[in-house]
Parts: structure tokens; sequence; C-alpha cells
């Protein structure tokens, strides 16, 4: 018995029984959070991989404000013109809600928009969603077997009066490999990287967004934030913040024939572009 439970004999067998094991777990988990190639995702998918249902909803807003069909009056959107030739099916919603005196985040057709989009997203492996990020967290699983056994160990020696520290450390380690993976980026490796190249080759939008046209300030916007249109409009920028609150976008489809209406709530996430955790 106190050969089978030394200490080093232990530490060694249990390493590498744990590194087989986080192996697999990392090479399981890669197809997903590594992600497939981005493509040429639209301004709307784009904004709301980078700041969720909001920032959609404001470069939206932008588009229409370079188009001139919408302007501040106060703190309140007017709508002041048609839509634009380039119309997205989202910038005819934004632009009817703000006719209609209705805040975009709380009309039905934009809501119904947006939650697609999400969803689209999560069903091309572009974001991870609420449902893929709960059984990634299963990886931990066979990590934390691993810790309690090392725990059933510990005790064993305990009983025969023989030092612990080894296997104590070793399974503080395997424990806090566990508690790692517990930790699920929203958004897979190759979106990021899409959006900090982007990013980077946009910086001139941040105070160009308005002179190249609606699509290009939707772009602007959805990649560099709402923030952009204070530099040129603080006014609207600050009325269109009013009416951009955070649609929450990653709970699985609903069923076939439930729709997205208005009572559909798909479910708290918060913005789509936070990386890590669940406010559930």
């Amino acid at each position: 018995m106190e050969l089978a439970l030394s200490g080093e004999a232990f530490v060694w067998w249990y390493g590498l029984f744990a590194c087989l094991a986080a192996a697999a777990v990392l090479l399981w988990r890669r197809p997903v959070t590594r992600g497939p190639e981005a493509g040429d995702p639209t301004p709307l998918e784009l904004a709301l991989l980078a700041g969720g249902s909001a920032r959609a909803i404001a470069a939206s807003l932008a588009a229409l404000r370079v188009a001139h069909a919408v302007a501040a009056d106060g703190l309140t959107l007017r709508r002041i013109g048609p839509a634009h030739d380039e119309a997205t099916e989202l910038d005819r919603a934004v632009l009817d809600a703000v006719g209609r005196e209705v805040a975009p985040d709380e009309d039905p057709a934009v809501r119904r928009i947006v939650t697609a989009a999400g969803h689209s997203l999560a069903e091309r492996g572009l974001l991870i969603d609420a449902r893929a990020r709960r059984r990634l967290r299963e990886g931990a699983i066979p990590l934390g077997s691993l810790a309690l056994l090392a725990l059933l160990f510990v005790a064993v020696r305990l009983s025969y009066h023989h030092p612990v520290t080894l296997h104590l450390e070793a399974a503080l380690a395997v424990a806090a490999g566990g508690g790692a993976l517990l930790l699920v980026p929203r958004l897979p490796r190759r979106t990021r990287a899409l959006l900090d190249r982007l990013r980077a080759e946009g910086g001139f939008l941040r105070d160009g967004w308005h002179t190249f046209g609606p699509p290009t300030a939707a772009l602007a916007v959805a990649v560099h934030g709402p923030d952009v249109m204070a530099s040129i409009d603080p006014a609207f920028a600050a009325a269109a913040s009013r009416s951009t609150v955070d649609i929450p976008l990653d709970r699985p489809r609903p069923p076939e024939g439930e729709g997205a209406g208005p009572g559909f709530d798909p479910g708290p996430t918060g913005p789509v572009g936070w990386y890590f955790g669940d406010r559930e």
C-alpha cells in the first residue's frame, strides 16, 4: 500500500493521466473554440459579434442618419425621410419604428430580425451560444474527477499517517486546470481575429464614418462602436443611445411556430461581444 501510494510515483502517474485527459478535452473543444472561417459577414452580423444587439441597432441608425432618413430632436429620434436604396431589412424595420415613435429595441419586427441574425451566427459557428458553452464546460468533468481521485488518495494516506503534500499539490493543479475549462469564450478565435483585423484596417472610419454612404456608416459603427457617432453628431449619438438596449440573443431558437413576437424572450445573455460567462 505504501509503495502504491508513494508521493513521487503517484504524481508521475497522476500527472500523465491528467495531461492525457486535458489534451483530449482541448482537442474535443477545438472545432468549436477555433470556429469556421468567418467569410464576409454583413454589418448587422459584425455589429452583433462585436457589441451585441445594441450595436446592431446603432449601426442601422447611423446608416439612416447618413441617408437623411432620421434625425435627433433633443433626445428623441424623428423620421425625416424615406429609406435609402441600400437599406437592409433591419434598416427598414428601425426606420418604421422611429416613424411610429417606438423605441427600436422594443419593436417586435426589430427584435425578430436581430434575434434571427443571432441564431444564424450561432448555427454557423461564428458565435458560441449558451447551449454550446454549457456543453463545452462539460469538458471540466474528467479533470474534476481526477481531482476527486487525488483527494481520495489523500484520505487514504492520512489514515496511514503518511505525507500528503505532493498529492494535494497535484490535486490543486488539476482542479485549477478544470476550472480554467469552465471559461468558454462567446466568440471563436477566428471570429475574434476577424474583428481585430477589421478594427485595424478600418481605423480611418472612426472619423470618416459619415462620408462614404449609409452601408459604410453602418460598418464603421459595427466595428468601432456607437461612440464614433459622437465625434460628428453628439446630439444624434445621445438620442440613439436611448434606443439601443441589448436584446438577448443566444438562447436556443424557439420551436417552430412560436416566433419571436412581442412576448418572446430569447434568454438573458447580455452583449454577444462579451467573451466569458453567462448572465443567467
